[in-house]
């Protein structure tokens, strides 16, 4: 195997064993509410499938800044990689502003689009207002991994998300047992917050954006848009 070979496989390898954690989460808040009964586990399905259209934004978003972040990265251009950061996640803020916003006005007729018992719909709701409002945490944790993998760190990533998996299993297992499906959404939404933690932390100790973060975007934001 050639180099260049071997070294897609240790940046690709990693980025699909994260996809598939992440897919983990909610399949893990999925088996735990089954000792709940049947309604509850169609009530996760119904906002995994919000959370998963949700997704495909930030993805895109996350694409479109690591694409920036890398060419900047490339030309060692350190100020450019901070700026692209910063234009990213005022992005991926101001995005995750807009569907909290439809969320709040329009969650529960997104679920009855969805859903049309009113009984699922209403316990759907509340594992709604933990995990698809704050939908912020999915977002950032989403761009976050996307611009660390754009300066070729694909481990850090996926550690995160096994870690975060573990943490969500944790607190599925003691809280879902007080709070019910309302536990399961506070676990996926704790585990998430932790993993920006994680992530904003190891982006920090690479490119000390923080240091020059400023809330406004750049002149070239256009091009990342």
């Amino acid at each position: 195997m050639s180099k260049y070979k071997k070294h897609i496989f240790e940046l690709a390898i990693p980025s699909i064993v994260e996809n598939i954690l992440q897919i983990m989460l909610s399949t893990v808040d999925t088996y735990f509410v089954a000792t709940i009964g049947s309604l509850a586990i169609s009530a996760v399905g119904i906002n995994t499938l919000i959370s998963n259209l949700y997704l495909t934004f930030f993805i895109a978003l996350g694409t479109g800044v690591g694409i920036m972040t890398a060419r900047a990265d490339g030309e060692n251009n350190k100020l450019r990689v901070r700026l692209n950061i910063q234009n990213g996640l005022l992005l991926t803020l101001g995005i995750s502003l807009v569907f909290l916003i439809l969320n709040l006005l329009f969650g529960k007729e997104l679920l009855y689009l969805i859903g049309k018992d009113q009984e699922l719909v209403e316990l759907a709701y509340i594992y709604f207002n933990v995990v698809i409002i704050p939908i912020a945490s999915l977002s950032f944790m989403t761009v976050l991994s996307s611009i660390l993998k754009s300066l070729g760190d694909t481990k850090t990533p996926m550690i995160t998300v096994f870690f975060i998996n573990i943490i969500n299993v944790i607190l599925d297992y003691i809280l879902i047992q007080k709070y019910g499906i309302l536990g399961a959404g506070i676990a996926t939404t704790i585990s998430r917050l932790i993993g920006c933690l994680i992530l904003s932390l190891q982006l920090e100790k690479k490119t000390k954006f923080i240091s020059l973060f400023k809330c406004r975007f750049s002149k070239d934001i256009h091009e990342m848009i």
